[in-house]
């Protein structure tokens, strides 16, 4: 996959490459948007209706992926198969292209998971605080192959059925999962949910999730199919990505740069000295 971005919210510039990306940097750089337009340039492909701003686009912006392009000009937003124009919109509002196909993506925030434009059976936000969130697995075929990824990570997880979920030795409703369980789940999900040929973007990668479990879930990540987009605040999912081929991109002020050396980025040199100092 080849994504390039230029003038979207507060991208700037970033041209991206690979089938596995994680995406690293500080609070505000522009990672979240990163994956909101690869979800967004998607969602257009597809001939999906989706909400749009003209405050989103900057005169000339553009989003590309792959060959198809969705480009802003004077108020329109037209979508282009390599320079042939496919259709034009206005760009405020509720809008949609007349077409069809192009690639399949599953979008995990740090609540809900949304797989072919539909939201997923959790929401990790959802519900009162008593309750953790959303939970209902209607599909057997999925809930079946999530078990099976559950038993081989060994995280204490090993079922879900409907409305409940099969915790150590005992059967529980699942809207009283952890946080971190539902996340676990929520990506899950995408994984067996997404079609094959489709693009799984994670937000806030690493929240909610053990050291442990952020780098079995890299592991399984690297092995599926699907191609793969993280954004992460942790330098531990950073340096398991990296040790497994992923290609590694900076971003800070709306740009992108590709990690060559895990040495060479000082956020991360002040995250592991941390740890240190931490450890006595």
């Amino acid at each position: 996959m080849e994504v390039e971005i230029a003038g979207y919210r507060n991208v700037e510039y970033v041209l991206l490459k690979g089938n596995k990306i994680v995406l690293f940097g500080p609070n505000g750089a522009g990672k979240t948007n990163i994956l909101r337009a690869v979800y967004l340039a998607a969602k257009a492909l597809a001939g999906a209706s989706f909400r749009i701003s003209r405050d989103d686009f900057k005169p000339g912006g553009y989003i590309r992926l792959d060959r198809y392009t969705l480009k802003y000009s004077e108020g329109q937003l037209s979508l282009y198969e390599d320079v042939r124009l496919i259709d034009s919109t206005g760009a405020e509002g509720e809008v949609r292209f007349n077409t069809s196909g192009g690639v399949k993506a599953a979008f995990v925030n740090q609540c809900a998971v949304y797989v072919g434009w539909q939201k997923g059976p959790i929401d990790a936000c959802g519900g009162e605080p008593e309750v953790s969130g959303e939970f209902l697995f209607e599909d057997p075929y999925i809930a079946s192959r999530i078990a099976r990824r559950l038993k081989t990570l060994g995280v204490g997880l090993w079922s879900v059925y409907y409305k409940y979920a099969y915790r150590l030795d005992k059967w529980v409703e699942g809207n009283r999962l952890s946080y971190g369980e539902l996340r676990l789940l929520a990506i899950l999900y995408a994984i067996e949910a997404a079609p094959e040929k489709s693009i799984i973007l994670i937000d806030a990668f690493e929240t909610g999730l053990h050291h442990d479990w952020i780098v079995k879930l890299i592991e399984l990540l690297t092995e599926i199919p699907q191609t793969v987009m993280i954004e992460t605040h942790s330098g531990l999912a950073l340096k398991a990505a990296k040790e497994r081929k992923w290609s590694s991109y900076y971003i800070e002020g709306g740009k992108s740069k590709v990690i060559e050396a895990l040495s060479d980025v000082a956020m991360f040199a002040r995250e592991r000295e941390a740890y240190v100092a931490a450890l006595g």
